[in-house]
């Protein structure tokens, strides 16, 4: 019996602990953009400065790219997007290619090995009527999913019950 109270109230302080550790994301850019036809991340100035970001450590790396339209222009669609990330010191690193997308947003994660250095993005688009919204670029180090902190509640508590069944009785 101690063990299972042991074990339930181990879980609960567990979970909010869990709950609480969070990724830290470094946002890259978070400008407003307007299309007439073509953009691309050239066209944001000063260039160099909100394309650029910097990776201290070796490791996966989540690169995420959003287009969202302002409200009102979500009819343009997107025809063509490419996007890539690039390192200064060794040249192309990632690059995709999207022809057709017909919708007004867009979202793509690239998961990449990277080592220290620094790099840069590209992002570019063509649509057929005008387009403003948003672009957000951000990269953030890779995490495999991991189940939530109620998970490991409801095992614990699962675990508490099975002990106190192959309990023997005295």
């Amino acid at each position: 019996m101690k063990l299972a109270r042991a074990l339930a109230v181990i879980a609960f302080l567990i979970a909010p602990a869990l709950a609480s550790a969070k990724l830290t994301v470094q946002p890259i850019v978070n400008e407003s953009i307007k299309s007439w036809g073509a953009w691309s991340s050239a066209e944001l100035f000063p260039f160099w400065s909100k394309t650029l970001f910097e990776v201290t450590h070796t490791g996966k790396y989540d690169i995420t790219f959003d287009l969202t339209p302002k409200k009102g222009y979500e009819s343009s669609a997107i025809d063509l997007l490419h996007n890539s990330i690039t390192s200064l010191y060794t040249g192309g690193f990632a690059s995709y290619t999207n022809f057709d997308l017909g919708s007004s947003r867009y979202h793509r994660t690239f998961t990449l090995d990277l080592q220290p250095g620094i790099y840069s993005y590209y992002l570019a688009f063509t649509n057929q009527d005008l387009w403003k919204g948003t672009i957000n670029v951000s990269a953030g180090l890779h995490t495999p999913a991991v189940p939530e902190p109620e998970t490991y509640v409801l095992m614990g508590i699962g675990l508490s019950v099975i002990l106190l069944r192959h309990r023997k009785p005295r």
